[in-house]
């Protein structure tokens, strides 16, 4: 055989196994490769007048639930189990006073929800917390006061907390359940201690504008407050809770906020339509920003922190990858004013201004990551393996051509 000839077939299968060899070596984003769309599984429209299956423990003359009903708030349990949902009714004319209630729901993928309790207010409920070990449920009313409930059956009211001036917007639990953070229209946000009954430990300095969101880092020492003044503030959630830091939104207000599970990221989102990802345990300017279509409502992270849910006024939810570079995966219109994922990561549940709770079945890409990662390992292994073969099978023909 011509030698040329030989060393041209050589310099190819070379080539071959090189490039065998390089498609082996490339990075994969396999969540990306095995996406599929949240699933439909259970929607349900808002009814005051369905009876639970717990009776209140007194009953009193209940007020006229006029429509709009609109979802404000949504907190799972522990081990999502239960969903409470803070909604208010009524409101847009003399005719239509302001009413709301709030209702519990027992939850599971089998069947549809089922309505345990329901507590009725002449004014608007606007948000719902559960503590992190599912025992307490902190109901926040346009009425200036914080109603804590037992959060298990029988539901129990155990406590108001009446220290606010004005309506409640923005209640959380520290990550241990030993403090309460309440914030609303007066521009204050007041912090409780304990975890069975809260007694008042500290309200922080003035706001410029209306309390929006609270949410506290995974470590339980920092707390990050959003605000219609356009800031977010950053307390230390510990005496003596010294201001931190201090967030712009350019845009106007802010109106959502949350740490991601790990505590690396702060996401913040309001007016303008820009959502901002800053450094989670040293903010300052924001590393990365996403670009909505609507003024953002509320922000949820799925348990892994692999998914980012951004909701908006105009009834969207945005569901980016929680990290960088943060695509955009899904894009469903369900109502966004109230929103939670489930403990697991599996269900996220939203409401809105429709009148509706849509319960979704999603992240069914994380269920199948592991086996698609094997899958896709095994054929780079086996392209590995037609590499070395190749290389082995040209070596031993090029010690024949020279013995030759």
């Amino acid at each position: 055989m011509n030698i040329v000839k030989s060393l041209t077939i050589a310099s190819l299968v070379f080539s071959l196994a090189f490039n065998c060899l390089q498609t082996q070596a490339q990075t994969h984003d396999y969540d990306q490769l095995i996406a599929i769309p949240p699933q439909l599984i259970h929607e349900m429209d808002i009814d005051p007048n369905q009876l639970p299956e717990i009776p209140p423990a007194t009953v009193a003359a209940l007020p006229d639930h006029c429509k709009p009903h609109r979802v404000t708030g949504i907190s799972l349990n522990s081990n999502g189990t239960l969903m409470a949902v803070a909604i208010t009714s009524g409101g847009s004319s003399s005719e239509c006073l302001a009413s709301g209630f709030m209702q519990i729901f027992a939850i599971s993928t089998r069947e549809s929800p089922r309505l345990l309790y329901i507590v009725h207010s002449k004014y608007w409920v606007d948000r719902v917390a559960f503590n992190p070990n599912g025992t307490r449920l902190a109901v926040g009313v346009y009425d200036s006061n914080v109603h804590i409930f037992k959060g298990m059956i029988p539901f129990t009211h155990l406590q108001t907390l009446p220290e606010a001036r004005a309506d409640i917007g923005a209640i959380a639990f520290n990550p241990f359940g030993t403090q309460l953070a309440v914030g609303g229209d007066d521009v204050r946000v007041r912090l409780y201690n304990g975890s069975s009954l809260f007694t008042h430990q500290k309200t922080l300095p003035k706001f410029s504008g209306w309390v929006t969101s609270i949410d506290y880092h995974p470590n339980g020492i920092w707390l990050a407050v959003a605000a219609r003044d356009g800031m977010v503030k950053i307390f230390k959630a510990l005496h003596p809770f010294t201001l931190l830091r201090v967030l712009l939104n350019p845009y106007g207000s802010f109106e959502a906020i949350a740490y991601n599970p790990t505590g690396t990221q702060l996401v913040a989102g309001g007016e303008g339509g820009k959502v901002w990802i800053y450094n989670g345990t040293s903010p300052s300017d924001p590393l990365y920003n996403l670009s909505v279509p609507a003024k953002v409502t509320n922000i949820a992270f799925n348990p892994k922190g692999t998914r980012l849910a951004v909701g908006m006024v105009n009834g969207q939810v945005m569901i980016f990858r929680g990290m960088s570079p943060f695509p955009l995966l899904h894009n469903l219109s369900v109502g966004s004013t109230g929103m939670a994922y489930s403990p697991d990561g599996t269900w996220l549940v939203a409401g809105g201004y429709d009148g509706k709770i849509k319960m979704y079945k999603v992240d069914i890409t994380e269920a199948f990551t592991e086996t698609s990662t094997r899958i896709v390992t095994e054929i780079h292994n086996a392209s590995t393996l037609t590499a070395f073969s190749l290389i082995t099978l040209l070596t031993a023909a090029l010690q024949g051509m020279i013995l030759q």
